[in-house]
């Protein structure tokens, strides 16, 4: 970067210069889109086993007794509200996984694990458009750097072209110069050859 901040003489240099920066910025943005796609897909599985978890428990409380409908009532409430809000935590998360994170946001109310599970994929959503803006902010960096030395660039090719044609000048200078002189010195020596002396 250091190098990038400065002026570039050497055009191979500034090529392996922007080859490294593009590389390291691809590098970036594909471990930061694995990053999320990871996430995205383990918090998809956690919701799945948890909405399995709370299908079998349900299923073994309304068959033990019947005498225990009333608590298998109370449960069906309960679990049915938290295996609804699981579902919906699956669905956002497929939503977001098939958009690319569209920087949707889990329902994180209450205290319970399913609460825990949001907030963690909340702040997980948080770094990852951290990461995003900080890819911005090198992008634009980059950009930045590539301008200056394209103008640099385009400075040593000016001054590249003067020097030429101060060379061309000053060599068709003395190539009149010199024919000149030997005239003048010829017509000196004739003048004085062919004034008569008294």
């Amino acid at each position: 970067l250091t190098q990038g901040r400065a002026e570039v003489q050497n055009p191979e240099e500034y090529k392996a210069l922007m080859t490294e920066r593009r590389v390291a910025i691809g590098r970036a943005q594909e471990a930061s889109h694995a990053t999320l796609n990871a996430t995205l897909n383990e918090s998809a599985d956690y919701a799945n086993r948890i909405e399995e978890r709370f299908g079998s428990l349900w299923f073994a409380v309304t068959l033990a007794s019947a005498a225990l409908l009333l608590e298998g009532a109370l449960f069906w409430r309960v679990g049915g509200g938290l295996v609804s809000r699981v579902v919906d935590m699956a669905r956002t998360v497929q939503t977001m996984t098939n958009s690319a994170g569209s920087g949707a946001r889990l329902p994180a109310e209450g205290d319970d694990e399913i609460t825990t599970l949001a907030r963690r994929f909340n702040g997980l959503l948080d770094q990852q458009a951290e990461r995003a803006a900080a890819l911005e902010r090198a992008n634009a960096e980059l950009r930045a750097t590539t301008e200056a030395l394209t103008s640099s660039q385009q400075r040593l090719v000016d001054a590249d072209k003067l020097a030429v044609i101060g060379q061309l000048a000053a060599g068709v200078a003395h190539e009149i110069n010199n024919p000149t002189a030997a005239v003048r010195a010829n017509l000196e020596w004739l003048r004085e050859s062919l004034t008569p002396t008294f």
